[in-house]
């Protein structure tokens, strides 16, 4: 992949992060307060619901081992920062992403394209 693609590609996986981040509930939470599109303001949870299926048109363009491996490469990044909840919230977009065919199961990936 060519430059600007890879750029393209990491700035829709932060958008997609960032939203699945917002969506994790997490101590500064209100109290009862479980995440979810629905503990967000409804303004919000407008904006969210055209925007993660509009971003998750535009990964289809890119190949699912490339995905795969900007995401993976995120998620050590946020490890060796100590960024648990950006951390999980990243795993739980791998697994969406998995299910829509848009990224590769971690065990595949490594078997066929770890480099």
């Amino acid at each position: 992949m060519g430059v600007l693609a890879d750029l393209k590609l990491g700035y829709y996986l932060t958008k997609l992060t960032n939203i699945e981040e917002e969506l994790w509930p997490n101590a500064t939470s209100p109290i009862g307060a479980n995440g979810g599109i629905d503990a967000l303001p409804v303004w919000r949870q407008q904006q969210v619901r055209h925007q993660i299926p509009d971003l998750l048109f535009k990964l289809n363009r890119y190949p699912r081992h490339e995905v795969t491996k900007a995401l993976l490469k995120n998620m050590q990044m946020a490890q060796g920062l100590g960024r648990t909840h950006r951390l999980h919230a990243m795993a739980s977009l791998m697994d969406k992403l998995i299910k829509n065919g848009l990224a590769l199961d971690p065990d595949v990936f490594f078997e066929s394209f770890a480099d």
